[in-house]
């Protein structure tokens, strides 16, 4: 089960029976997605709440428009996914999967803008900043920001085992990142963070 980012929506997903999106507080079915084939295991809603983005066992994304209930795109990743992110504009998706990479896609056209690359494990998560130019991905050994646009690799963290991440986060204005993971939180400069991670791992 998966709500938006404002509350009012909640999408209840089944391997047996599709998915079905709901409005609260009313209770109320706004539409049914997919059938018994589609096999939604993973969902995330765009930041204006206006579409979401659905992770099938297939190794297929799929985005649905909330309004319709209609399906927009359907992506074929290159891996078993394990989870979807969208940019802030909508524009664009990430996809992370259990191979050491990430893929990008422009949801309008379908096509496959970027692989990003540079992960030494499976990408925990994926993670855009407010501006939606740059992109965080992460596993349990390394993390990676890269420019959207490029594809380009900004910078790569090795020896992230110390915190072991699970997630990572921006502030609203771009400024810091959060990094959060089994062995603690490490909140740091956008900017300067490689100076500051190291800092606090004792490098």
């Amino acid at each position: 089960m998966v709500r938006s980012h404002d509350g009012a929506l909640v999408l209840a997903m089944s391997y047996e029976e599709g998915a079905a999106l709901w409005a609260l507080p009313a209770g109320r079915q706004l539409a049914a997605i997919g059938d018994e084939s589609t096999r939604i295991y993973n969902a995330t809603f765009s930041y204006d709440n206006s579409r979401f983005a659905a992770v099938h066992l297939s190794r297929g994304i799929s985005v649905w428009d909330v309004a319709t209930g209609a399906e927009v795109s359907r992506f074929e990743c290159g891996g078993h996914v394990i989870g979807v992110a969208f940019d802030p504009s909508g524009k664009y998706i990430a996809t992370h999967a259990e191979g050491a990479w990430s893929e990008l896609w422009d949801i309008d056209t379908g096509e496959r803008v970027a692989v990003l690359r540079g992960m030494d494990a499976g990408v925990s998560a994926a993670e855009f900043s407010p501006d939606g130019s740059r992109i965080i991905t992460h596993s349990e050994q390394s993390i990676v920001m890269a420019d959207v646009l490029t594809g380009q690799e900004v910078l790569e963290l090795r020896g992230a085992a110390e915190i072991r991440p699970f997630g990572a986060t921006y502030s609203s204005d771009g400024s810091r990142v959060l990094l959060y993971g089994y062995n603690g939180v490490v909140v740091f400069d956008s900017v300067r963070w490689r100076d500051r991670y190291n800092e606090l791992i004792g490098r």
